[in-house]
């Protein structure tokens, strides 16, 4: 209070950054070092802080890039934003490739190795699965949607060269996206 009687304010706009993690439960966002909270909430901050963000991928997920107002600001996962109004930053994020290992060959010969045809893979990072194998002359030979059911090659005496198309079509338990297969795989 000074002796005129009037009181001197500086008045400090605070502001709201919401961030929105695409798909949720993808990563997460450091802001200068520390967890930032996610939408539904949001972090207040004084108008022109400069903000270091980061964005780190959790779950088999990697880092695509930052969105504010439906564009593309940033596709590096380090980004240095400065708040000047309330805003929202969506943070997206996109599922790596899921890791499945197919044999390209296999024995049914009953000595307990490779002796049916089945890819390799989480199934608890699958929410469905389907596989189906054909002759050489594209008849269907083998279809299953059960993720630990093989093929065990009964039906080799279809094809006269025992090589045998297959596809295998999953789909992700974390975000539903589909990948497909295809290829050969050749009885021995």
């Amino acid at each position: 209070l000074e002796e005129s009687g009037y009181i001197i304010a500086n008045l400090i706009e605070l502001l709201n950054l919401t961030l929105i993690i695409e798909p949720q439960d993808a990563g997460y966002v450091l802001g200068d070092g520390e967890e930032m909270q996610v939408f539904p909430l949001s972090q207040t901050y004084t108008q022109n802080t400069q903000i270091d963000l980061q964005a780190f991928a959790i779950n088999g997920m990697e880092f695509e890039y930052w969105v504010r107002e439906n564009a593309i600001i940033e596709q590096n996962n380090r980004y240095q934003y400065t708040l000047e109004y309330n805003d929202t930053i969506r943070v997206v994020f996109s599922e790596k490739e899921l890791a499945i290992y197919i044999p390209n060959t296999f024995t049914p010969n009953g000595d307990g190795i490779n002796d049916v045809f089945k890819p390799v893979i989480d199934p608890d990072k699958i929410k469905k699965y389907e596989m189906t194998l054909y002759n050489e002359w594209g008849e269907l030979i083998f279809k299953t949607d059960q993720i630990e059911q093989g093929w065990d090659g009964i039906s080799q005496a279809i094809s006269s060269n025992n090589i045998y198309i297959y596809k295998i079509i999953v789909y992700s338990e974390l975000t539903g996206s589909k990948y497909e297969y295809m290829g050969t795989v050749m009885v021995l």
